[in-house]
C-alpha cells in the first residue's frame, strides 16, 4: 500500500492491527467496559492474544510507536524509503528476539501461548479411525532404522529375524508432518480390555476398581485443594516400602490376571497359533523396550503401543518424550525404563520373562553394545542441527537446576552442551551403566528441587533385595544391565507410586 501511495489504507490496515495485536490493554480494558454496559451474549469478543503475542506487543508497542507514532499517525508523512528503512529495523529487533541466542521470545509449542481461543485445537494428526496422533519425531524413526542394520549385521539378531517395525514420518513444517498409516493394528489399551466380560468391565469403571482405590490411597495422605502433582509427591514422601507394595498387590489384584493372554486366544484357531502369536509378540516388545530405553522413550502407556492383529507384533508409536524427558520434565516423573507390567509378563506364563524376554533382550543389548558407534554416529546430528524442542527443554533444565548445578552451563552455548548431555547418557547406556542410577541422574536435572526429590531416589536406587541396588553405578555385563533393567520395570514399589493414567496395574 506504501508502495502504490494508498497511504490512508495503510494507515487504516496499521491502526487496526495495532489496536489488536500491539495496544492490546486498551482493547481489552474496553471491551470489559463494554461487557459490563451490554445485556448483549452475542457481542464480538476482539482477538483473544495469548501469552506469547502479549510479551511480545509488552516488547516492541515502544519501538513500533518511536518509529511511526501511536497507532500509525506518522506513517502518512513517511516516504517510501524511509518506511522502509524503519520497517527493517523491527524486523531486526524481532528477529534478535525470537531468533537469537540470547533472545528471550523463542516460538512456543503450545498453541494457547499464541492465542488463547487455539488451545481448543492441538497440532496432533487425525488418523482415519478419527483418533489423534502427534506428529512423531523423523529422528526417532531414523534412529530404529540404524538400529535394525545393526541387527541386521550382528548373526544372533538376524538369525531371530529381529527387527523393529518403523514407518514413515514425512514432515511438511517444523510442526506439522504425515505419518505412514499401519493397517490391521489395534490400540494394546482396547486389545486387553476386548477380552473383558460385561461383569469385569462394571467392576473395572465402578468405585472398587483399581483407578479409583488408587485415587483414594493418594487422597488419604493430601490436602483437599492440593494439584495433583503434590498429591504424587505425598505418596513418596508418606507411604513407606511396605505400605505402597500391599496397597499395589490389591490393585493387580482387581484386574484379570490374563486379560492379554484370552486377547490372543480369541485371535487365535489353534493351541499352536497361540503360541506363535504370544511369543511373536512379546519378542517384539522385548525388542522395543531396549531400543526405547537406549532413546529414553517414556510415556509408555497402553494407548502407545499398538498390537499387529495378524502377526500379534508389538510396535510403539508417539515418541514425544525421548531422551529422558519423561523423567525430567514431567511434573509426576516415571522411573520405570520401559513397560513390563503384569498382563505382559502373564503372557508368558510359567515363565513370565524368564526365557524368550530376558534372551531377547540379552540379544539386543549386546548387538546395540557391541556396535554402538554406528548409532553414536549418526546422533551426531543432532548436536548440528538441534531442533526447538531441546532448545526448550534445554532452558526448563536451566530453571530446574540449584544455582549452584546451573552455573556449571552458560546460557550462551545452550544448544551446545544439552545435546551433547542428552547423547552422553546414551553413551552411558551402551556402556554398561546401571538404569537406576542414569533415571536418578535425569531426576535430578528436573527435580533436584522438590521436597520430594530425596525420595525420588530413594524409590529409585532400590530396596535392599532389588537386583538394582546390589550391581554398581557402571560396568556391568549384558546380563546384569538386563535383569537391572527387568528389576526396576517390574518394581511394585515404583509401579505403585506410578501416574494412574499409566495404568501400571494392567
Amino acid at each position: 500500500m506504501m508502495k502504490k501511495n494508498k497511504k490512508d489504507a495503510a494507515v487504516d490496515l496499521y491502526k487496526e492491527l495495532y489496536n489488536h495485536m500491539i495496544d492490546y490493554k486498551t482493547r481489552e480494558d474496553a471491551e470489559k467496559a463494554a461487557e459490563l454496559t451490554t445485556k448483549s451474549s452475542k457481542m464480538r469478543p476482539g482477538l483473544d492474544i495469548g501469552s506469547y503475542a502479549k510479551k511480545f506487543a509488552d516488547k516492541f508497542k515502544a519501538e513500533f510507536d518511536k518509529r511511526f507514532g501511536k497507532g500509525g499517525k506518522d506513517l502518512k508523512s513517511l516516504s517510501l524509503k524511509d518506511f522502509i528503512k524503519r520497517k527493517q529495523e523491527v524486523m531486526d529487533l524481532i528477529a534478535a528476539e525470537v531468533k537469537g541466542k540470547k533472545g528471550m521470545l523463542h516460538p512456543p509449542s503450545k498453541l494457547a501461548e499464541y492465542s488463547k481461543w487455539m488451545s481448543d485445537f492441538n497440532s496432533n494428526l487425525q488418523g482415519n479411525d478419527e483418533r489423534d496422533y502427534h506428529f512423531l519425531d523423523q529422528r526417532i524413526e531414523q534412529l530404529f532404522y540404524i538400529m535394525n542394520q545393526v541387527f541386521l549385521k550382528n548373526p544372533v539378531c538376524s538369525a531371530r529375524k529381529l527387527q523393529l517395525k518403523t514407518y514413515q514420518v514425512i514432515p511438511m513444517t517444523t510442526r506439522v508432518g504425515l505419518i505412514e498409516w499401519m493397517d490391521n493394528t489395534i490400540p494394546l489399551k482396547d486389545f486387553i480390555r476386548s477380552s473383558l466380560t460385561d461383569q469385569e468391565h462394571k467392576f473395572l469403571d465402578s468405585a472398587q476398581g483399581p483407578t479409583t482405590v488408587y485415587g483414594d490411597w493418594i487422597k488419604k495422605v493430601s490436602k483437599n485443594g492440593d494439584p495433583l502433582h503434590e498429591m504424587y509427591n505425598n505418596i513418596f514422601q508418606k507411604y513407606s516400602y511396605t505400605e505402597t507394595v500391599r496397597n499395589f498387590t490389591l490393585l493387580e489384584s482387581k484386574v484379570p490376571w490374563d486379560l492379554l493372554r484370552r486377547s490372543f486366544h480369541k485371535l487365535s484357531t489353534s493351541p499352536e497359533a497361540f503360541h506363535v502369536l504370544r511369543s511373536h509378540c512379546m519378542k517384539t516388545h522385548a525388542m522395543l523396550s531396549i531400543c526405547q530405553y537406549i532413546l529414553g522413550i517414556g510415556d509408555r502407556h497402553l494407548s502407545n503401543f499398538m498390537v499387529n492383529l495378524n502377526t500379534g507384533e508389538m510396535i510403539g508409536i508417539d515418541f514425544g518424550h525421548a531422551f529422558g524427558s519423561a523423567t525430567q520434565f514431567l511434573q509426576i516423573p516415571e522411573l520405570m525404563p520401559f513397560r513390563m507390567t503384569r498382563q505382559l509378563r502373564n503372557l508368558m506364563m510359567p515363565l513370565q520373562v524368564q526365557g524368550l524376554v530376558e534372551s531377547t533382550m540379552i540379544h539386543v543389548l549386546r548387538a546395540l553394545r557391541s556396535d554402538s558407534d554406528l548409532l553414536l554416529n549418526t546422533m551426531d546430528i543432532f548436536v548440528k542441527e538441534p531442533s526447538l524442542d531441546w532448545k526448550q527443554n534445554a532452558e526448563k533444565q536451566l530453571q530446574g537446576l540449584t544455582q549452584e548445578d546451573a552455573g556449571l552451563y552458560e546460557q550462551e552455548d545452550i544448544m551446545e552442551w544439552y545435546p551433547k548431555e542428552k547423547i552422553h547418557y546414551v553413551k552411558r547406556k551402551l556402556r554398561g551403566a546401571n538404569s537406576a542410577y542414569i533415571t536418578r541422574d535425569e531426576l535430578k536435572l528436573g527435580h533436584v528441587k522438590k521436597p520430594a526429590y530425596k525420595d525420588f531416589e530413594n524409590v529409585v536406587l532400590g530396596h535392599k533385595d532389588n537386583e538394582r541396588c546390589r550391581l554398581p553405578e557402571n560396568g556391568l555385563t549384558v546380563e546384569q544391565q538386563v535383569a537391572v533393567l527387568l528389576d526396576q520395570a517390574t518394581d511394585p514399589n515404583i509401579l505403585g507410586r506410578t501416574w494412574m493414567g499409566w495404568e501400571p496395574w494392567m
